[in-house]
């Protein structure tokens, strides 16, 4: 559920929860939301640990400050395409154009936060009918296949499951930065900066 409250200054409230329904349901990799502006939004601004991404199980080595680049600036091109450039423990964000047009994005609670060029779709390989990633080596995307879209998609997370692979390859994340509960809910703030 989503619930929206806007105010007479233009602000807009946002309340997300989610509910599992059905306890066989696989847990889920990201509790958030996803908006999307347009490509002249190119600039992002943030309160939190930077300035490289990060994750709840890899940010000991961001530290907590206000960083500022292009959303361009904000991805990482993994030989193999996937999720990246997540910031954790954001207070604030801001995606605004050259002029300082934009959208602040403040959290009830401490975010976790992404902006990209793309959608998150662009950055995962194919999956079959059955939601298994195909391994069809004809099917892998690589740095190359990842074309910039005429778009900014912004990222408002409460939280997402850390990235694991201290086995250096496969393991998953430690219990504790999995999103393994049933019920979720968060709150944020979106302020037109003019």
């Amino acid at each position: 559920e989503v619930a929206y409250h806007i105010n007479n200054d233009g602000e807009v409230g946002v309340k997300h929860s989610f509910r599992k329904t059905d306890d066989e349901l696989p847990e889920i990799p990201r509790m958030g939301m996803t908006l999307i502006m347009p490509r002249e939004f190119d600039q992002m601004e943030w309160y939190g640990r930077g300035p490289h991404e990060s994750y709840q199980d890899r940010n000991t080595s961001a530290f907590v400050d206000v960083y500022a680049g292009s959303v361009a600036q904000q991805y990482q091109p993994y030989l193999r395409p996937q999720e990246n450039g997540n910031k954790t423990d954001v207070r604030w964000m801001k995606i605004t154009n050259e002029e300082g047009i934009g959208l602040m994005f403040r959290g009830k609670e401490l975010l976790e936060v992404s902006a990209h060029h793309n959608l998150l779709e662009d950055f995962e390989a194919p999956f079959d009918e059955n939601g298994r990633m195909l391994n069809d080596p004809d099917s892998q995307r690589h740095t190359v296949d990842v074309k910039p879209r005429d778009l900014t998609a912004v990222d408002i997370d409460f939280k997402q499951m850390g990235l694991g692979g201290d086995n250096s390859w496969g393991a998953t994340p430690h219990d504790q930065y999995r999103l393994t509960d049933s019920a979720y809910a968060y709150q944020f703030m979106i302020k037109p900066l003019d």
